[in-house]
């Protein structure tokens, strides 16, 4: 015979924490699997309105990444080795890849970001540069590793047609864009110790860094 006996206080309170936990489980399961996807898809997990990251999936390295007005930029050097092309670490050793990247001549720095990103046009290192000087009023010090833009820029040197190695720690940064002057030059961006920031171009053979920038879908 049933009984309509109510479940003793004690009993009923366990059997609420069990469906809460139970809840809480699932969510956390469920944000995990959502999370898994997007990263295993490259792309960007946002963890504030402005900074996020995204793992590569030909090598699995986990950017950081920034949005800065309506460009979304890698925040750190790209440490991508394709199977052809010309890329070098600073100083040929290894162990500075993790702190600086690759140095790509442009050939090869043209075909390395992810699916997805690519190298700046001039147009869009212009964007950043007058962004950053209108928001912050220096666009050197906005950029660099302790700004408030979050590009976080440490000087990573760059690679001369000589194999040279100059500019690392104390000296400047060079990034490649994909605008070309003519047949052996390209657009770079130099931010160096002077606190100056131009836009040039230079030969393609010389070993820059790379900061890929997001295609946006409009």
């Amino acid at each position: 015979m049933k009984s309509d006996k109510p479940l003793p206080k004690k009993r009923r309170k366990n059997t609420i924490w069990f469906i809460i936990f139970g809840i809480i489980l699932l969510g956390s399961g469920i944000y995990f699997l959502i999370q898994q996807n997007i990263t295993s898809n490259g792309d960007i997990v946002w963890e504030t309105d402005t900074i996020g990251y995204f793992i590569d999936q030909r090598d699995q390295h986990k950017y950081e990444v920034v949005k800065i007005g309506e460009q979304v930029w890698m925040a750190e050097n790209l440490v991508y080795k394709p199977e052809y092309g010309n890329c070098w670490a600073y100083e040929n050793d290894e162990h500075n890849v993790s702190k600086f990247g690759y140095l790509y001549d442009w050939e090869t720095a043209i075909i390395s970001c992810p699916k997805g990103w690519r190298l700046p046009t001039k147009s869009e290192f212009e964007i950043l540069l007058n962004f950053t000087k209108l928001k912050y009023f220096s666009d050197y010090k906005a950029l660099m590793l302790n700004g408030k833009s979050g590009f976080l820029v440490i000087f990573s040197g760059y690679r001369s047609i000589a194999n040279n190695f100059k500019g690392a720690s104390n000296g400047c940064s060079c990034f490649w864009g994909n605008t070309e002057h003519d047949k052996d030059n390209a657009v770079r961006l130099n931010i160096n110790y002077k606190e100056e920031t131009h836009i040039y171009f230079y030969d393609k053979k010389q070993g820059f860094s790379v900061r890929c920038i997001k295609n946006i879908q409009k």
